[in-house]
């Protein structure tokens, strides 16, 4: 690969020095058929001119390799090198494999993804025992190290999408209500299994950021927040602090809901924030639950709560739901029930995902004068600090000269989807379109 660095370096500055010739000889013979006597002076101008037609046509970024990737057709047994020879995997990937894990990428370097695309995998960049060696390389000022999705070879203008999510595949449709939890609604539900949840998260159920299509599933929740996005709590529960501690809530219309145990709750307490509990203890006498402590408003100001992740068919009960049973079945397995928008038949359609990975891009230590540009992130998930972001940089060690621009980012869930970069100098963000996120 050294070879090749030096036979584009070679090429860039042969055809350099002929550019400028050809300027200075025409702006000579110019200046000398109209009598002109400045011509030192018009000489000046020319190379300042291509000096500024240089540094906009990133001619300056000369010896830089491109690579090429793409996650349908790719094989990291390939050079990369060439859109058909391109890597399945990017750099960083910690599933990346042959010359991609060995290949270490210099300053001047280019990573192009291809457009229309799904690429399904987590890039990690810097020094870092969770990234890998190759992508512990920073670019320098005038040989940045760029990540493009949207300058594929004759698909120029069309993003490649870093996608945190898992289609899932394997439908089944209840075939009787004791098959479905017992709920009465079990000829609308279909349901999947899978062996893993994603270990990062803290509250599965709801923070899996389930999708059909492009159009958010929202877990079982009683009342019901008044939008798929996040939660409101216009139609909450509301109880009077006498039947409310900071650990429990006492409410007849808990009646009927089956065992709560192990269920969720959000609920609205000081200072005006939701907080997500888990449910340790029912009495269906009292109709109490337990939860972890929760600073909740006393006195004369009500506490707002719903239950949530509940299969029982007052809760579960419409369209665009979903329960997840965080406990494994008998055959080792956790099963997501959905019922499906517009009642399609899943096993015909299985247009459903679930997030699987909590971020796409992640900056550590020794990842300066980086440009991430012209992709769409997607679908990434989670319920902790900086969890759930598309590109994310969070270490106290400071990292300069990110740019961050012409990305579309949509669909994540978490606290701090989107951009983050903590401990950032002299970085640019701009004309990302941010739209349609999730949060709790």
């Amino acid at each position: 690969m050294t070879g090749k660095r030096e036979d584009i370096m070679k090429r860039l500055l042969y055809i350099s020095i002929v550019f400028i010739f050809i300027l200075l000889l025409s702006s000579f013979v110019s200046d000398f058929i109209l009598g002109k006597t400045k011509v030192f002076s018009s000489l000046q101008e020319a190379v300042k001119d291509l000096v500024f037609s240089m540094q906009k046509t990133s001619i300056l970024q000369a010896p830089g390799v491109s690579y090429y990737i793409d996650y349908n057709d790719g094989n990291d047994l390939n050079s990369g090198i060439s859109p058909t020879s391109a890597w399945k995997h990017s750099p960083g990937d910690s599933n990346a494999m042959g010359l991609v894990s060995t290949t270490k990428i210099m300053p001047g370097d280019t990573l192009f993804f291809k457009g229309g695309v799904n690429y399904y995998g987590k890039i990690c960049w810097g020094s870092s025992t969770q990234c890998s060696t190759n992508t512990d390389s920073s670019g320098s000022k005038d040989n940045k190290i760029i990540l493009k999705g949207d300058s594929w070879p004759g698909l120029e203008g069309t993003k490649a999408i870093i996608d945190g999510s898992l289609q899932v595949a394997n439908w089944t449709k209840c075939a009787s209500q004791n098959d479905c939890l017992d709920n009465s609604n079990w000829q609308n539900i279909y349901y999947a299994t899978f062996t893993s949840l994603p270990s990062f998260l803290s509250y599965p159920a709801l923070s899996l950021n389930v999708f059909q299509g492009d159009i958010p599933l929202v877990v079982a929740q009683n009342p019901a927040s008044t939008s798929r996005w996040y939660q409101i709590t216009d139609d909450y529960y509301s109880v009077n602090s006498s039947n409310v501690t900071n650990t429990s809530i006492t409410d007849t219309r808990l009646a009927g809901l089956g065992d709560l145990i192990g269920k969720y709750i959000y609920i609205w307490g000081n200072p005006n924030a939701i907080y997500i509990r888990n449910i340790t203890a029912y009495n269906s006498i009292t109709n109490t639950i337990t939860f972890s402590y929760v600073n909740v408003y006393t006195g004369s100001i009500n506490t707002l709560y719903s239950v949530a992740n509940v299969p029982n068919s007052a809760v579960f009960d419409s369209s665009g739901e979903y329960y997840l049973n965080e406990t494994k079945d008998s055959n080792n397995l956790y099963r997501l029930y959905v019922w499906p928008l517009n009642n399609i038949n899943l096993t015909e359609n299985p247009d459903v995902s679930y997030s699987l990975r909590d971020y796409g891009l992640s900056l550590w230590t020794n990842s300066n004068n980086l440009i991430i540009e012209g992709f769409k992130f997607q679908k990434h998930t989670g319920d902790s600090n900086t969890e759930g972001s598309a590109i994310v940089k969070s270490t106290t060690n400071f990292v300069s000269d990110i740019v961050v621009r012409d990305n579309e980012i949509a669909f994540e869930n978490g606290e701090y989807a989107g951009i983050t970069l903590f401990f950032s100098n002299n970085s640019v963000i701009e004309n990302n379109y941010v739209h349609d996120m999730r949060g709790s």
